[in-house]
């Protein structure tokens, strides 16, 4: 595959130049004259130029520590034990094995220091300045100290598609739960004691020891979504001893039931796919050691497949604001008064109507909440059944309708007390 340094123009409907189709360009940064922020790589899809208005998805991968400027050049982002998509597109292995990346636009950007939502962010919109991205099908993936996927999702939940953090470090993220509808495919090793996946307190061996300060793919993962039933790890089995695991095993989040606003239930499959492909939430646990995973991940077909068949929520034209519910935990035989309300703004199109998923509360179904003139809001009283109800934190999903049928989903979380 033969690389080649140009300038992109920016296209506006009209052909381009063909000598960057189906190629890996490089931009090497120079202070002061880059317009960009960043050293990257760039692939631009065959046909780019027969297409001229055709939008294309865009793939974000991040390197790790070891690939950072101090590292190397640019060319260290292509090298053999990434296995990135530059380094499939190189050595021909993204034809042979058809990834679905061919079909879009990739970025390849190289840090001089860490990763956050800003610079990861600046490139992504200097890149829509150059090519034709969609904007609902933007990915972003990253190994180790790409785990600022992690937080780019946290900051910029209405932008990014889906994510697939591998083996990543990341500060303590409170805010990761504003993505929880963004899809996201998290892998680990379980014996990495380098990085750990954070299966236990800090002093336990799976805990991401040389970075104390940081949290790591699980607590994530349980942050993202408060409201399941139980932690991701509560079912999980090892079955291979203490510092070993026996299989690799992938936990999807469904519904317990059909007719759930929310998935709540933690599903384990043994094997590197989720017992339903269709999951937006979902984590690999790879039964190996060390700091590694993401060449096994950037292998994988099903997680490609998986990736592209995402795309950003619409922006809703309901907007959930103030959501609660009160009192915020009861014991669990108290029979407690539970009032759960929420504020609507229209987008310019009257709701039709406004539910509640009460049924990790013992609830039957899904329950109108009623609107109160006085204060604004929409309401529902329910009383917590002395059976029927586990200990542990619950969520409740709330569901705006509107006239044409458009849903806005937001959640709150109870706990349930001994």
């Amino acid at each position: 595959m033969k690389i080649v340094s140009r300038i992109i123009v920016p296209d506006t409907c009209e052909a381009s130049d063909t000598a960057l189709d189906d190629k890996l360009t490089k931009y090497t940064y120079i202070d002061g004259v880059s317009p960009y922020t960043m050293g990257h790589w760039l692939y631009r899809p065959a046909g780019y130029s027969y297409a001229p208005c055709k939008k294309y998805p865009l793939l974000v991968w991040l390197h790790g520590l070891g690939e950072t400027c101090s590292k190397g050049s640019l060319d260290i982002l292509n090298k053999s034990s990434l296995n990135s998509p530059g380094y499939q597109i190189l050595q021909g292995t993204a034809y042979s094995n058809q990834r679905p990346f061919l079909n879009g636009i990739i970025l390849q950007p190289q840090t001089c220091s860490s990763w956050n939502a800003s610079n990861i962010d600046a490139m992504i919109e200097y890149v829509k300045t150059q090519v034709r991205v969609d904007d609902e099908r933007i990915y972003v993936t990253g190994l180790s100290l790409g785990g600022g996927t992690w937080a780019y999702a946290a900051s910029k939940y209405t932008k990014v598609a889906a994510i697939v953090p591998v083996a990543g470090t990341e500060s303590a993220l409170s805010s990761i739960n504003a993505a929880s509808h963004v899809p996201t495919w998290a892998f680990h090793n379980y014996n990495d004691t380098n990085v750990g996946p954070g299966l236990g307190p800090v002093t336990d061996l799976f805990r991401c020891k040389s970075y104390t300060h940081r949290e790591c793919t699980v607590e994530h993962i349980d942050r993202m979504i408060p409201f399941a039933t139980a932690k991701v790890m509560q079912n999980y089995s090892a079955n291979g001893g203490a510092t070993q695991a026996a299989t690799d095993r992938t936990a999807a989040l469904g519904k317990i039931l059909p007719g759930d606003l929310l998935p709540t239930q933690w599903n384990w499959n043994d094997g590197r796919a989720p017992l339903d492909s269709s999951a937006k939430t979902l984590m690999t646990i790879y039964a190996a050691s060390g700091h590694s995973g993401w060449s096994t991940t950037y292998s994988s077909q099903a997680m490609w497949q998986w990736l592209y068949a995402q795309q950003r929520e619409p922006a809703p034209t309901l907007k959930i604001s103030s959501q609660t519910i009160t009192p915020v935990n009861a014991s669990i035989s108290s029979a407690a008064t539970l009032v759960v309300s929420a504020k609507i703004s229209l987008g310019g199109i009257p709701v039709a109507s406004v539910s509640a998923d009460l049924k990790a509360l013992g609830g039957s179904n899904v329950q109108p909440m009623i609107y109160d003139s006085v204060s604004k809001t929409y309401k529902l009283t329910y009383t917590l059944p002395a059976t029927g109800v586990s200990v542990g934190v619950k969520g409740v999903g709330i569901v705006a309708v509107d006239t044409s049928g458009n849903r806005t989903l937001k959640f709150v979380t109870f706990t349930v007390d001994p």
